[in-house]
């Protein structure tokens, strides 16, 4: 674009609209890069709505950024705000550990899908870093007793599954690796691990893995579903009789679930209640619901013991509370929620509710623009 005799690169860095003086018969940069706007960036791929005219008059949208202005709340089951657990920052996958001592977040730097574990003390309001290499991808699992975290990290050549101690710090002992991206969505009680491989021919594929408490090292994965499909959110009942996931198949993404290696049945529990797009399914820890997300809704579905033969254990799903709960694409596995023991709260990342999209218009902005080109 054209402005001060010269054009200019518009480009965002960090949240903020930026631009750079730019010779384009020459290419050759003329200066520094400035800041034009703040908080312009607006949606989950980064990229910024903004249009600029020959007449000294650009247009941005501005105001909420999924990517910096996120926040993890307290929610009781009528979606009344009750705490919030650390100040507002990047977009951070959440898991509570299963004695609800702790929060397990993944820091994510802004526009850098890597990250680092970190471990929140929920008594004392205090956060730690756990790894440092900025390598983390996705969420983390915890084991049934609380005493470990398993998680996905890039740190080596080939992304791999990662178990640690959460008494002592640093990467942890690798569980399995090869080069396709992997986020884990569950260590069930009965010792599987689940996660989502980004295949580059078959897209999201479901996996799991059996850890018998011994030497990580041997485990061997096996598939749940490899087919062209993309299949997420991979989560085992309290029971170890039944898996909740996200599956693309119709069109849409859905939550389904399907008896767990038997092979018994397959029921579709999403669909017109809660329109496409539903995703991160968690049971309860007693097994008797199961939570997931449809179109900015907390739902909730009744889980029926003994379903009764060839019907769906899970039935009824019921809208809880509306939440602009932050998320990535429903492929990836993220999971931005976590639910308590009694079912009666949700820990949440949430988008700041102060921050509103707004369309700004500004004018004669080449005026700046001319003080800042080198004569």
């Amino acid at each position: 674009m054209n402005g001060a005799g010269a054009g200019h690169l518009i480009f965002v860095r960090d949240g903020r609209l930026m631009a750079q003086p730019f010779d384009p018969s020459a290419l050759e940069l003329l200066g520094d890069a400035f800041v034009l706007a703040e908080r312009a960036l607006w949606g989950d791929n980064g990229a910024a709505a903004v249009s600029v005219s020959d007449n000294g008059i650009f247009t941005y949208l501005g105001g909420r950024n999924r990517e910096t202005d996120s926040r993890l709340v307290w929610f009781d089951r009528s979606g009344t705000a009750l705490t919030t657990e650390g100040s507002t920052g990047p977009l951070s996958p959440v898991s509570l550990s299963p004695d609800e001592r702790t929060a397990a977040v993944v820091r994510l730097p802004r526009g850098i899908p890597n990250g680092d574990v970190w471990l929140r003390d929920l008594d004392r309001g205090l956060e730690e870093p756990f790894t440092f290499d900025g390598a983390v991808w996705g969420n983390v699992v915890w084991s049934p007793d609380s005493s470990r975290i398993a998680f996905s990290s890039a740190a080596s050549e080939s992304v791999g599954l990662y178990i640690a101690d959460v008494t002592a710090s640093g990467i942890g002992e690798p569980v399995f690796a090869n080069g396709n991206l992997k986020v884990l969505t569950d260590w069930s009680r009965d010792g599987y691990l689940l996660y989502t491989e980004d295949h580059p021919e078959t897209g999201a594929d479901l996996w799991y893995l059996h850890m018998d408490g011994s030497a990580t090292g041997d485990a061997e994965p096996v598939p749940f579903r490899t087919d062209t499909f993309d299949t997420s959110f991979g989560d085992i009942s309290p029971d170890g009789q039944w898996i909740a996931y996200v599956s693309n198949e119709t069109g849409s993404y859905e939550v389904w679930v399907e008896a767990f290696l038997s092979g018994a049945g397959k029921w579709l529990i999403s669909g017109a209640d809660s329109g496409r797009d539903a995703q991160q399914p968690r049971w309860s820890r007693d097994g008797s619901e199961l939570f997931y997300f449809g179109l900015g809704t907390m739902m909730a579905a009744r889980v029926r013991t003994p379903p009764g033969p060839g019907s769906s254990p899970v039935v009824d799903p019921q809208p809880l509370f509306e939440v602009r709960v932050n998320g990535a694409r429903p492929s990836l596995g993220w999971y931005f929620y976590d639910v308590s023991g009694d079912g009666e709260r949700f820990l949440i990342n949430v988008v700041d509710s102060a921050t509103e999209p707004v369309i700004n218009v500004v004018v004669n902005w080449e005026e700046e623009l001319r003080q800042r080109v080198p004569n």
